[in-house]
């Protein structure tokens, strides 16, 4: 017995150091496991932006491409097009440049915020421009120029105080969704969306101070009131309008602002993007922004029509607001800015083509299989073997079968079409 109790001792003390070893390897590994998702962490945001890279090279590409193409049509038509020689007496010749149209240049009605900017737009921003809408809604009245001269038009002094209440759980409650929505696709709105919830913070500090006289208490409340509170409660029915008015117009210099920026080059846009996300594009001078000129030169009318809503919307606060309203204003011109230059590689739509059509032709219908679903309207790129572009597609629909989409652009002509040697590729919200 006591020989079996010795080797039971032994065996024992074997396990343990056996159970010690297998310890110290796990920890090892879970340490390895750690180190290693790090470093894959780290591949994985190069891989992401070597993929935006690529993108923003495609359209870079696809706006160089198209001038190349341009130029050659133009001197094509000018060697080959000729039917015949006319000398005809011309006693004036113009030697500038011509005017761009100046129908697109002017008020179409009086109820448009800027020239190029229809009143009756249908407005629908996105959503990730919805932070930064929120903090400027909360701007308080007494900084808008059109609501700084309405504070006579304020109510009561039992109405302010129910206003003043309301405000309060209606800014937390608006806190509290900021705090759980801080992230978004597009590169840099992070950091931005941080400081306009810092913002969103300080008005949401701000206290109104007992005093006898209803009109001194009137504006001591315009400077805490907000767009929102203004609309959301009943303060007057003049008030109300005025503020719901420019909240629509607001909304409205947004969209457009985008749908103009869009229209520019691509590359003038990554240009300014970068620098709205820098904070060294000066918002409040949008003449004095880079690339001007040749941005003039390429599209003209959207340009003036741009810079002419961010002039409208600078000129929307008084010159007496605050930092923080002027903070909240240039945080949706710059989201504006880096929206129109976005795209994020996690919404890049990759797939190939599930049917192939005996011709590619304009209006050719076509079956592909994407990597992810996609809204119809988007706008694709039907790519050959070596990458190159040859084709521009239109989402049509989705179903259970796949995805249709119609040719609605040819860069060249393709004779044979096949599902192996051919890719499609674009953005799941914009289009390329």
């Amino acid at each position: 017995m006591e020989q079996d109790r010795i080797k039971l001792i032994r065996l024992q003390k074997i396990f343990k150091e056996y159970i010690s070893d297998q310890q110290k390897k796990l920890e090892k590994i879970d340490d390895d496991i750690i180190d290693t998702r790090k470093q894959l962490t780290q591949l994985d945001a190069k891989r992401r932006e070597s993929l935006e890279d690529y993108t923003v090279a495609q359209r870079l590409l696809i706006e160089h491409w198209q001038g190349v193409e341009e130029k050659f049509n133009l001197r094509n038509k000018t060697l080959n097009g000729m039917l015949g020689l006319y000398y005809v007496k011309v006693r004036e010749t113009a030697t500038s440049v011509t005017l761009p149209d100046i129908r697109t240049l002017s008020y179409a009605e009086a109820g448009d915020l800027v020239p190029g900017c229809r009143g009756d737009e249908q407005v629908i921003l996105a959503d990730e421009l919805g932070i930064f809408m929120d903090t400027l809604l909360d701007v308080p009245m007494a900084n808008w120029q059109a609501l700084s001269v309405l504070t006579q038009q304020l109510p009561g002094r039992h109405r302010l105080q129910h206003m003043l209440e309301k405000r309060k759980s209606r800014i937390q409650s608006k806190q509290s969704l900021f705090s759980q929505n801080l992230f978004t696709r597009v590169r840099g709105f992070a950091s931005l969306q941080r400081q306009s919830a810092m913002v969103l913070q300080s008005f949401s500090f701000r206290q109104v101070k007992p005093v006898r006289s209803l009109r001194t208490l009137q504006l001591e409340v315009a400077n805490v009131l907000s767009l929102e509170d203004l609309q959301n409660n009943y303060a007057g029915g003049r008030l109300r309008r005025a503020a719901q008015s420019l909240s629509n117009n607001v909304e409205l210099a947004c969209f457009c602002l985008l749908e103009k920026l869009n229209d520019l080059p691509p590359s003038i846009r990554l240009l300014w993007a970068q620098l709205a996300e820098d904070d060294a594009l000066p918002i409040e001078s949008p003449e004095k922004w880079p690339d001007i000129g040749r941005a003039e030169n390429l599209a003209f009318n959207s340009l003036r029509t741009s810079l002419e809503l961010v002039n409208w919307l600078n000129r929307q606060l008084t010159e007496k607001s605050d930092s923080d309203s002027r903070s909240a204003l240039r945080n949706l011109i710059r989201a504006c800015l880096m929206l129109a230059a976005s795209d994020d590689p996690g919404d890049l739509l990759e797939g190939e083509l599930q049917v192939a059509p005996k011709e590619l032709l304009l209006g050719s219908v076509l079956r592909l299989r994407l990597n992810q679903e996609a809204v119809p309207g988007a706008t694709l790129q039907l790519l050959d073997k070596n990458k190159k572009s040859v084709a521009m597609l239109r989402l049509d629909d989705q179903d259970s079968e796949g995805i249709s989409a119609t040719v609605i652009n040819l860069f060249e002509e393709v004779k044979e079409v096949n599902t192996q040697q051919f890719m499609v590729i674009g953005s799941k919200y914009r289009n390329v």
